[in-house]
């Protein structure tokens, strides 16, 4: 069954993995910036993780596209 294929993937590392021209998963120390000369690792619905060791990590989701980032933080 091809939904069983889709969650067994789910569960495997996905940094680096494409995901509408860009990585689904992108690990940095500063966070992500907007616009077309932003940080530009993954399209719509792409993950950021900000892991500069400070009080937290801070997760940002695209809303915009690949070429016009739009991160927002994620809350709790």
């Amino acid at each position: 069954m091809p939904g069983h294929d889709a969650l067994a993937a789910l569960t495997q590392d996905q940094k680096g993995t494409s995901f509408e021209g860009g990585a689904f998963v992108t690990f940095g120390t500063s966070n992500p910036d907007d616009g077309t000369s932003g940080t530009i690792c993954g399209g719509k619905g792409a993950i950021y993780i900000r892991t500069d060791g400070g009080a937290g990590t801070t997760m940002f989701v695209n809303v915009g596209t690949l070429s016009t980032p739009d991160w927002n933080a994620m809350s709790s």
